[in-house]
């Protein structure tokens, strides 16, 4: 650990703060409240077994669903493994 207290060498840490700088925020991103609502309802509705916005598989828990968006981020698909809706699957 150095004087400032980080790990990071200085150049270590000026990257990583020019990517926090260039990171936005949640909302801007799309995910503000109103995403947050309807995810919230979707949940409310959902039950185990429901397919998969994306995949079409049955989702068997409610961790790990996330909101998902239409192709043109208009709109929203329904609720999808998260996996599947940020591309890990």
């Amino acid at each position: 650990m150095d004087s400032t207290g980080t790990l990071r060498c200085p150049e270590g840490q000026a990257r990583a703060t020019a990517r926090r700088q260039q990171r936005t925020s949640s909302a801007r991103r799309g995910y503000g409240a109103a995403p947050k609502r309807k995810r919230e309802e979707l949940l409310a509705q959902w039950k185990p077994g429901d397919p998969c916005a994306h995949c079409g598989q049955p989702m068997w828990s409610k961790t790990g669903l996330d909101l998902a968006h239409t192709q043109d981020r208009t709109g929203y698909r329904g609720l999808a493994h998260a996996e599947c809706n940020r591309g890990n699957r």
